[in-house]
């Protein structure tokens, strides 16, 4: 994804987090659990017992280095650790197959 690819995919995370957003219920993450779903796209997988991406990566790829950027910014900001959202097992996991499980 390109500069203007990355652009347009924060501006829509924008707008469908302000369709959503509810003033009055936002200070917990199970409050801001309760927003809506944004919709990115098929991921497309083959078959068989080692998955591979065939469709997605470039999304995927983006979406991993926007969740490193925003970890790595709330660990430099956010002085409370037990304010830190936990983001580690969104970007790294060694049980890879464990989230492409019932994929067909």
């Amino acid at each position: 994804m390109g500069q203007k690819q990355i652009e347009q995919m924060l501006a829509d995370f924008q707008g469908a987090f302000e369709e959503f957003y509810d003033p009055d219920n936002h200070d917990t993450p199970e409050e801001v659990m309760n927003y809506g779903f944004y919709y990115m796209g098929c991921i497309i997988c083959t078959g068989g017992s080692v998955k591979k991406i065939i469709d997605g990566q470039r999304r995927l790829t983006s979406l991993t280095l926007l969740i490193i950027y925003l970890n790595n910014l709330q660990k430099e900001t956010v002085k409370d650790e037990d304010l830190l959202v936990p983001l580690d097992d969104m970007i790294y996991s060694n049980g890879w197959h464990d989230l492409f499980k019932g994929f067909q």
